[in-house]
């Protein structure tokens, strides 16, 4: 099974509650030090997490007419930001300075890496679309 996590509804009087399958997340950083770098360790947990919240959020405050992995995944897209910039300010500042000298450069290299990661599978069309069109209204 390939799944990282599950959000289960609230239901016959239970509360709705998330459940993260760690295993399947950390699988392929499982070996090495990435996971001793708190940034790596936790986007990959945060990923699902967010996710995962962002279905708890598309059923109880925000009911959009999408397809629900894709509202799932916008949703996962903007909690991270703000989860991350508050979290690591000087890597926003480090990122914010590259992009200020990289300029076009550093735009290009993000979207052809978005682009790359939606062929491969790794992001969902929802997530290249947010991070690629909204950036550009951000920008």
């Amino acid at each position: 099974m390939e799944c990282r996590g599950l959000y289960h509804q609230a239901w016959n009087g239970n509360r709705a509650w998330i459940e993260i399958f760690v295993d399947n997340t950390l699988k392929y950083w499982e070996k090495g030090f990435w996971l001793r770098i708190p940034f790596i360790r936790e986007e990959s947990l945060g990923g699902v997490l967010f996710h995962e919240v962002g279905h708890h959020t598309h059923y109880t405050v925000r009911p959009e007419y999408r397809e629900k992995e894709d509202v799932a995944d916008v949703w996962k897209v903007c909690l991270e930001h703000i989860y991350f910039q508050q979290r690591f300010p000087l890597l926003r500042a480090f990122f914010r300075l590259f992009t200020f000298l990289g300029g076009p450069f550093y735009k290009r290299l993000r979207v052809k890496l978005m682009k790359n990661g939606f062929q491969k599978g790794w992001i969902s069309r929802a997530e290249y679309e947010e991070e690629t069109v909204s950036n550009k209204s951000r920008d």
